[in-house]
Order: structure tokens, then sequence, then C-alpha cells
């Protein structure tokens, strides 16, 4: 603990993007760091991330007209959404709440709130990476999703309406106009949608563990372990126990597990609804077609992107917990429906990966203060956009930490909401 002749302590659980996040804008600014996890930085969900910096994406995952599309892609057992159904009475608490984030005005209040985060996101990432010295990591380009049919087109256009009413328009183009903009593509796509003001990176591990040397390089550290339970007395939360027995001392704690956090809120009086999304990718590294920017295939949900290996094809939600292993068919079968939208994908050799996002039912992080102590903050559940608002995020904790305050109303985001 801190003595008069020491600065204040702060251990942060996660050393994925929002857990190295915060710990560099924390050391920038002069504080004791230590960042422990039980993988390296970046091997979580970041490492699987398909690397759109996706400042439009303030629509909750759940829209009004969701409910209609649920049961076709859950009588598909490889479609844009399965259910383990052996794990469903455990996730229908959280599924209820999801499904009723999806109601009109609940999802215009979801998407006013998210905004507050975005409008920062491109801002923020890029800071970072020029102190860094590395703005090549950033690259800025649009998104891309194509439509089989104007039926299909026509079905999203209210959470693109809902983007829109909140400072994030996109465009719609023509069939002919995106085999200009992607020359590689199917050409009998009916129309599709370009999403303005995107960035993409290339390697998202890269971009981790970059953030990491240099927060190691400028005095912080970071341990390989597990943390098992979190120490508490009169109010505070004083350390850490490992799961080799060993006690960690801090004066402020920062959760940032991904997927894992909700159990670490448990221990701190917080039942937060969080779920994990399990999300499939397949890197292929002699692809045959080069995308210039990230492709979203609409009607199924997922994307294809450049990366410096290759090509990354991912998406897909499968809900079943942490503990059951992973169906590389879902992965499987996001390549051979990647070659709709471009036919020339060549397809072998690729290597496949299944990560957990880490999800609120809502689609907002939980960022702020733990409801219980005051020197414990929240900052997991981000969903697919961790990437996307890590630098925020970090940026944002930091100010609560050392300030007691941010330019972010965090009422929206709190663990207590559920």
């Amino acid at each position: 603990m801190t003595t008069p002749n020491t600065p204040p302590r702060t251990i942060i659980i996660g050393a994925g993007i929002v857990g190295m996040c915060c710990a560099w804008h924390l050391r920038r600014r002069g504080v004791d760091v230590e960042v422990v996890d039980r993988l390296d930085p970046g091997m979580g969900c970041s490492f699987g991330n398909i690397g759109g910096i996706a400042v439009t994406e303030v629509a909750p995952m759940s829209v009004p007209g969701l409910l209609t599309k649920v049961p076709g892609w859950l009588m598909d057992p490889l479609g844009p959404l399965t259910v383990r159904w052996s794990y469903l009475p455990k996730l229908a608490p959280w599924l209820i709440r999801f499904l009723a984030a999806g109601r009109e005005k609940e999802a215009e209040r979801i998407a006013a709130a998210a905004a507050t985060l975005f409008q920062h996101a491109a801002c923020d990432f890029g800071s970072i990476l020029s102190d860094l010295k590395a703005p090549e990591l950033l690259g800025k380009d649009s998104c891309v999703a194509v439509y089989d049919t104007k039926a299909q087109f026509d079905a999203d256009t209210w959470a693109y309406d809902l983007r829109a009413r909140n400072g994030f328009p996109c465009t719609p183009v023509s069939g002919a106009e995106l085999v200009d903009l992607e020359p590689e593509i199917a050409p009998d796509f009916a129309a599709g949608r370009v999403y303005e003001g995107w960035y993409n990176v290339t390697d998202p591990y890269h971009v981790v563990t970059t953030i990491a040397e240099d927060f190691v390089r400028n005095g912080g550290h970071i341990r390989k372990a597990e943390v098992v339970d979190v120490i508490r007395e009169g109010g505070l939360t004083t350390g850490v126990r490992l799961a080799d027995g060993t006690e960690m001392a801090c004066d402020n704690l920062i959760i940032a597990g991904g997927a894992w956090s909700h159990n670490l809120a448990r221990m701190l009086g917080d039942n937060v609804s969080l779920e994990t999304e399990r999300g499939y990718h397949t890197t292929i590294t002699d692809p045959g077609v080069s995308p210039s920017r990230e492709v979203v295939y609409g009607p199924q949900g997922f994307g294809i992107s450049p990366m410096d290996s290759g090509i990354r094809v991912g998406g897909s939600v499968e809900l079943g917990g942490l503990d059951a292993p992973p169906d590389y068919k879902r992965a499987k079968v996001l390549v051979e429906k990647a070659k709709r939208v471009y036919p020339g994908l060549r397809t072998a050799g690729g290597s496949e990966w299944m990560g957990h996002r880490p999800a609120t039912p809502d689609s907002l992080p939980i960022l702020g203060r733990a409801s219980n102590f005051g020197n414990a903050f929240y900052a997991f559940g981000h969903g697919h956009v961790g990437l996307t608002l890590g630098p925020t995020t970090g940026r944002v904790i930091a100010d609560l930490v050392l300030d007691g305050q941010t330019d972010v109303d965090l009422a929206p985001f709190s663990a207590n909401r559920f």
C-alpha cells in the first residue's frame, strides 16, 4: 500500500486492448501500474478482431425487427446466430434483457449514450499511436456493407437511420457502384451502404503489443497470472489474490478482464449482466483477392478485412458460455460464405480462431466506479467494439481514477443499471 513517499499503486486485471489502454494512460500520468492477466498482452479477444475501428457502430446489437430474424437463424446450426441449448437456462435472463433492448425507444436511448463514446474513438486512437510514433498502424478508409436483394437492404434501414440521427450517416450505393469500390467483388449485389469515417488496423495484436511495450518501457509492469479473488477491507479494495496464493496490494483496482469480468465484479457486490458472444475468424495468407477495406456481408453479418498476413474472415455469434469447446465448423462456413462476396477467394491454408466477446444485453460497456467500493473501477463489456473504444475507455478511466470526473456522462454505463 501507499506510504507518504510512494505513488498510489493501481492494479489492472486484463491485458487486452482495453486494459492496456487504461494502463498506458495512467502510466503516462505518473501512476505506478501493474497489469495482471493469465494471457500475454493482446492474446485474448483483442487478437481476433478483424481490424475495423468502427466509429459509426452506435446502434445496439438488438434493434426493432431483429426478433423476426432470430427463428430462421436458429434453425441453421451454422447461421449468424446460434445458441448451445444446454446453456439456455443460464442464458435466459441475459437474453430477455437483450430482446428488451431492441424496443424502439430503448434502442434510441442506447445509441445516444453510445455516441458520447464513439465520437471520441478516432481521435483517442490516433492520439495514442501518434505518441508512440506509430501512426501508420491506423489507416483511414470506409467500410462497405453489401446485400443480395433490395429487401435485405431495406430490412436494415432503421438501424442505419439510427446511426445517422446520432451523427454517423452512411451512403447508399448501387451494385455497380460497389464494383467500382471493390473491383474483385461479386458483380450481382443489388445494393450496399458505405460507412464513412472508418479507420482500420491490419494487425490488431501488433497494436496491443506496441502499446504494451511502450507501457513497460516507461516503467509499467505486466504479470502473467490469474486473479482468483479481490481482497476487500473497510469499503475499499486493498489487493488481489492470484491462483498461486500470492497477494498483491493496491490503492486502486481496475477490472478490464473482458468476458470474465462479471465474476470479479460479483466479488464486489455488482451482479453485472454479461455474456460471451463467442466469435470465430479464419486468417488466409494467400487469398487470391485484395480487399481495400472491410466488407460486411449484410444478410449474414460477417466481415472480410485486409490484414498484414492476408485477409481475415470473421463474425457470427455463438451463445454458449465460457467453457464449451470451440466449434470450428462455424469458422469454415464463414469462409465458404465469403466466396459469395469474393468469388475468386482461395480458401486453402487458413488458420482458425475462436474468442470470447464480452457482451452486455444493451451493447453498452460497463464503465465507471464499482457500486460499493470507491477505489474499484470497471472497464469491460465492449462486445464487438473493444478495439474501437479501447483508447477512449483508457482515457476516460484514467480521468476518473485521477481526477474523479471525466468528459463523458457515465450514468448510462453504470454496473447497476440492470
